[in-house]
């Protein structure tokens, strides 16, 4: 896999449960990261986009309060094939 990354420049993974029930979780996590007062001078451009440094209380593996583990395909190829732990 990680040669016909290198190869083409990308690639297209089927669709994973886990990376979906993380997504499900990262986004409630982030719906309260947008609606936290404390979080709300992260706002830009009239409340258009949110800067989202720190806006999420994910661990250094990526996994939010109450959800899974970020797991998947496309994550181990990330980590070997970038280095991210």
């Amino acid at each position: 896999m990680r040669l016909q990354f290198e190869a083409q420049g990308y690639l297209r993974f089927p669709f994973s449960q886990s990376l979906s029930k993380w997504a499900a979780a990262a986004r409630a996590a982030g719906m309260g990261a947008l609606s936290d007062p404390a979080q709300a001078h992260w706002w830009r451009h009239q409340h258009t986009w949110f800067v989202g440094v720190d806006g999420l209380p994910n661990g250094p593996d990526g996994t939010v309060p109450g959800g899974p583990p970020l797991t998947g395909e496309v994550i181990d190829l990330l980590r070997e094939h970038f280095g991210f732990s």
